[in-house]
């Protein structure tokens, strides 16, 4: 556990995997697209992209004690990969919320999440009540101005392949709201596979 949380600090965190420098770049370069469309989005630094498997929010940092406890007895003896592409929406269609890029055979990811979801859930601390979609954020939709041509621009890149993703660990992030946007930093990593003889 990272040594700069005491128990009475509190800290944003959420449960991720990360994504590979180059499914990064790619993805880099799909927001370079869409920002032709001169839509009003906040888009997300490709250094901060990732796919969230649990947001919990503020905790002290007793409750983040509880939480990597909870993760180093996660047992998923799986080597787990998946590919990024396709981009989509999510919102109504005349008003969304988000653009993100998904997933592809992603079944085992949906079977750790639902294990760390389960986990959490007995400690009281995390309770997810919306279904598993797992995404990255490539940018949030602030109004609808130049929105016709940012979804064209979708259009274009919806079934593109951004590229394969091999996972050996999950992390604890610490997200820390800064003037210039949220600043990312590892609290604690699991590695993966994970089986009963290594936990």
């Amino acid at each position: 556990m990272n040594n700069n949380i005491k128990s009475d600090d509190i800290a944003r965190v959420f449960i991720a995997v990360e994504i590979t420098d180059d499914v990064r770049s790619s993805l880099a370069e799909a927001q370079k697209e869409l920002k032709k469309a001169d839509a009003h989005v906040a888009w997300v630094p490709p250094a901060n992209m990732h796919i969230s498997l649990a947001f919990i929010g503020d905790v002290f940092g007793t409750h983040i004690k509880t939480i990597i406890s909870e993760l180093d007895n996660i047992i998923f003896p799986f080597t787990l990969s998946f590919d990024i592409e396709k981009l989509g929406t999510f919102g109504r269609t005349n008003h969304p919320r988000v653009v993100w890029a998904g997933t592809s055979n992603s079944g085992q990811l949906e079977q750790l999440q639902a294990q760390i979801a389960e986990r959490l859930k007995n400690t009281g601390i995390f309770q997810e009540t919306r279904d598993f979609k797992p995404h990255l954020t490539l940018g949030r939709i602030r109004s609808q101005r130049g929105l016709q041509n940012l979804m064209k621009s979708i259009q274009t890149l919806e079934t593109r392949h951004f590229g394969h993703v091999n996972v050996n660990r999950i992390v604890l992030m610490k997200s820390s709201l800064m003037p210039a946007g949220a600043q990312y930093s590892i609290l604690h990593t699991i590695p993966l596979p994970k089986d009963s003889s290594s936990s």
